[in-house]
């Protein structure tokens, strides 16, 4: 019988991920004795609790997705570590009770694997702009598409709101027969809605998987700004979401850089003026208290360093004039 032992680092040991495309996801590989080796456990010792402690540790963000299969192939040489329950709360996975170095109860079938936030993009791909097109997330270097027949206005709600781009507006899912098909990512994500990031909702499966069809799901996203109350889409005052609702940005809070970003994310060119306040009439959605500090360089304005509340009261809506009219 195999002693259980608390894991205690003796500062020689390194740690790896190997074969997920960066060095944020893939197999878990320890280096100890001067050999590197893997990480084997059983799904029940293995779950978000040791996997991230090594995201942590590698600096890699929180978990997203953790399997003790052989997810990113199954290592050749030694298994170094067998860990037992972690708590979660370990500096480093060999802080983690673990067995003897060497010693392990399972094979290289069960090594495990990581995937980490900072390994994962998301984008909005072929559509009219930056904020509507197919649902694409890049995982193992790669970008593919997201499988789910289900697909709801939660779930695109949380990819638009994850992008900068406001509420959903719209979303399908599409499917057809093709001799090339495009490799699926996230197979059934279920949302509630309020997720940071679609890799915190539930998702069933990760890929790459690939099969003669090719899925993909597209949103539309009602944006993150507009121009309300000008001749057009071009012009008017400055409102932003918050949340599912719009709220109108005072006027003094929004200089010439924080205008141009406006004025790209809705394609409407560049910034003419700031023709002050009342140019537009009175706001007609409540006053959001804060303020954006823009380089001018930004996609959106929901990219740009949120400022801290004011103490004064706003009474005036910001306004912005652009080039092109629509």
């Amino acid at each position: 019988m195999l002693s259980l032992l608390p894991g205690v680092p003796t500062g020689s040991e390194e740690l790896r991920l190997v074969d997920g495309g960066g060095r944020c996801a893939g197999r878990v590989e320890v280096k100890h004795e001067g050999e590197w080796g893997s990480v084997c456990s059983y799904d029940f010792d293995w779950d978000i609790r040791g996997a991230g402690v090594v995201c942590r540790q590698l600096g890699c963000g929180k978990v997203a997705h953790a399997s003790p299969y052989a997810p990113f192939g199954q290592g050749t040489g030694r298994i170094w570590l067998h860990p037992y329950f972690c708590k979660g709360t370990e500096a480093t996975l060999q802080e983690c009770p673990h067995y003897i170095w060497g010693k392990h109860y399972c094979g290289h079938e069960w090594d495990v694997g990581v995937i980490c936030t900072e390994s994962l993009e998301l984008r909005l791909a072929d559509g009219a702009g930056p904020c509507e097109g197919r649902v694409e997330v890049k995982l193992r270097g790669h970008w593919g598409t997201v499988y789910d027949d289900d697909w709801d206005m939660d779930d695109a709600e949380v990819v638009c709101q994850q992008l900068g781009c406001g509420s959903a507006a719209s979303t399908k899912f599409t499917w057809r027969f093709t001799q090339v098909s495009t490799p699926v990512m996230l197979v059934r994500v279920n949302c509630n809605g309020n997720e940071k990031a679609i890799w915190d909702c539930n998702i069933q499966g990760w890929g790459p998987y690939k099969g003669p069809h090719d899925y993909y799901t597209t949103v539309v996203c009602q944006g993150f700004s507009r121009l309300a109350g000008g001749d057009s889409e071009c012009s008017g005052r400055l409102e932003v979401r918050q949340g599912r609702n719009w709220v109108s940005v005072c006027h003094g809070r929004v200089d010439f850089m924080a205008a141009q970003v406006v004025c790209r994310e809705l394609g409407c060119g560049t910034a003419l003026a700031l023709p002050g306040a009342g140019h537009f009439g009175a706001a007609a959605v409540p006053f959001w208290d804060g303020s954006f500090k823009c380089n001018g360089t930004e996609p959106f304005l929901s990219a740009c360093t949120q400022q801290p509340p004011h103490i004064e009261t706003c009474t005036q809506p910001a306004t912005i004039i652009c080039s092109r009219k629509l």
